[in-house]
């Protein structure tokens, strides 16, 4: 199992002039020589798609995922829900990196794919 990488990531909803703004002020930090804390944040515009993004099912897999790297096979029987729809959270959640997948060895079974998380502490915020 590899080691969560010591990241903090922010999902919100704001505006393109917040994101500019962000921007520009860890510009300033870099001119100025200041050391940048590891962050990274996913901004939606619009807060029903953030909220799409972090249904129920979705925060219990990260949740999930905070303590172990599962398989994906697994995540079904934990949460007790079709095999395919934890299929199909887990490929959105990748799809916006909140997530990573691999392919490990199984012995003697081929491969299998595990899900973890690729970071260490998740701040969700929605404003509506």
């Amino acid at each position: 199992m590899k080691q969560k990488r010591a990241v903090n990531m922010k999902v919100s909803t704001g505006t393109a002039d917040e994101f500019f703004e962000r921007s520009l002020e860890r510009a300033r930090k870099i001119d100025r020589g200041e050391k940048l804390i590891t962050k990274i944040t996913l901004t939606f515009e619009d807060s029903a798609e953030t909220m799409q993004l972090l249904s129920t099912n979705k925060i219990r897999i990260i949740k999930c995922l905070r303590k172990n790297t599962i398989k994906i096979s697994e995540l079904a029987t934990i949460h007790n829900r079709n095999p395919k729809a934890d299929s199909r959270d887990v490929k959105l959640l990748e799809s916006f990196r909140l997530v990573n997948t691999n392919d490990t060895p199984n012995p003697g079974h081929g491969k299998m794919k595990v899900v973890e998380t690729l970071a260490a502490k998740y701040q969700l915020v929605a404003t509506i």
